[in-house]
């Protein structure tokens, strides 16, 4: 009985350890000259790009992610691959070999936004469940730490939009944001844009 209560006490303490174990992605990378930082590569979504491939494809590695999307798309930069999902998190594969390299975990809640390599970092939006807000997330990952969680009104359910050093994006309460990869506000949010949503 006593080795029982042993495997028992074993078992509880790994899956404790495991479910407490801290999300993070480090990874050291160069840089890349040409990212596919964002869906559709550029800010006016060019998906057509001039290059012959073969008719024969063939799998080089596939993996699963949590939680539900009924399409996404993924951000690459150097050689690596950025996924986000509806639970919360952001998975970093190499995309040669599919290795995984780190994740994060937001149980706050959702994704919905590709994110946006810039790089050494990562930004994101975290759309809160509970509560109409965004938490805006600079991550970077050559130190494997959190550099700024920004809170603002409404939640990012669109995918943002980078140029150059910056990114736009807009909340489903009607106010676009612009900020620079490093987390300075650009100008200042007005009802303008909220007006403007609501007309149309």
């Amino acid at each position: 009985m006593g080795l029982l209560k042993y495997k028992i006490f074993s078992m509880l303490a790994l899956l404790l350890i495991s479910g407490c174990a801290r999300s993070v992605i480090k990874y050291a990378t160069k840089l890349d000259e040409s990212p596919y930082q964002m869906y559709g590569k550029t800010p006016s979504r060019e998906f057509y790009l001039p290059v012959s491939i073969s008719d024969s494809l063939v799998l080089k590695w596939e993996s699963e992610a949590n939680g539900s999307f009924p399409n996404s798309s993924v951000s690459i930069y150097e050689d690596l691959v950025f996924i986000n999902d509806l639970s919360g998190r952001i998975f970093c594969y190499n995309i040669e070999s599919g290795k995984k390299i780190g994740s994060l975990k937001y149980s706050s809640g959702g994704v919905y936004s590709t994110p946006i390599p810039f790089r050494t970092k990562i930004i994101f939006p975290v759309a809160l469940e509970k509560d109409n807000l965004t938490d805006l997330i600079i991550y970077d990952y050559s130190q494997g730490d959190e550099l700024k969680d920004i809170e603002l009104p409404g939640r990012v359910l669109t995918q943002m939009i980078a140029v150059n050093d910056e990114i736009l994006f807009t909340t489903e309460v009607g106010i676009a944001f612009k900020f620079s990869s490093l987390g300075k506000k650009y100008g200042k949010h007005t009802h303008e844009c909220q007006l403007a949503a609501r007309q149309h």
